[in-house]
């Protein structure tokens, strides 16, 4: 028998699973635990919980909007956790008690707007400390090791510029979610000039 490490219930080894966090120890999951369909790499709710407070701790956001505090008008929930003067509820304490076994049977357009919007700054959160770790899926090398980033316009998928340049040259699609990248769709501006060089060389 095991515990799970975000509802706590005492599980059948077999069970549970470890998330794939590559930010910290792996958590222990229960099958019921688990976030879907979301944009994030991580689909474990304590991976999303640890690095929504690592952020707001590091940057000296406001627990609640995610905004930058002044650090005079601030002030403190119940947790301790920092909260500007506008907002009276932190999301990480909010997704702490939302997320119970009901919560993972719905998507994210079956939520009431109220955990839309917990659920929304809480991926902001994570998808920004994932940038510190993302890798570059065609080198996979750190993206943010001082290189060029190039982000897709309508995938918004991240590679080193070089990377992506190369790629375009073979083929004409997003390497990882393998969008087809047409004029008709504006891709971004490295992926326009890919085209009109192809054009210009077929006349």
């Amino acid at each position: 028998m095991a515990y799970c490490s975000w509802c706590g219930i005492e599980r059948i080894s077999n069970k549970i699973e470890y998330c794939q966090s590559e930010f910290s120890e792996k958590h222990k999951l229960c099958s019921s635990c688990h976030l879907n369909g979301h944009a994030c790499q991580s689909s474990c709710p304590l991976c999303w919980y640890e690095l929504a407070e690592k952020l707001i701790k590091k940057e000296n956001l406001c627990s609640g909007c995610i905004q930058p505090l002044n650090d005079i008008e601030n002030k403190f929930d119940n947790k301790n956790h920092n909260l500007c003067k506008l907002c009276k509820e932190c999301i990480l304490c909010s997704f702490r008690s939302e997320t119970k076994k009901e919560f993972f049977l719905l998507s994210y357009r079956q939520h009431q707007s109220r955990i839309q919007k917990i659920l929304y700054n809480m991926q902001n959160c994570v998808q920004r400390s994932e940038y510190d770790y993302e890798l570059c899926s065609i080198c996979m090398e750190l993206l943010n090791n001082n290189n060029q980033i190039e982000i897709l316009n309508e995938c918004q998928h991240r590679f080193h510029l070089i990377c992506i340049e190369k790629w375009f040259k073979q083929k004409a699609c997003c390497p990882c979610c393998r969008h087809a990248y047409q004029i008709h769709d504006e891709p971004s501006n490295t992926t326009l000039g890919f085209f009109l060089k192809l054009l210009i060389s077929l006349f």
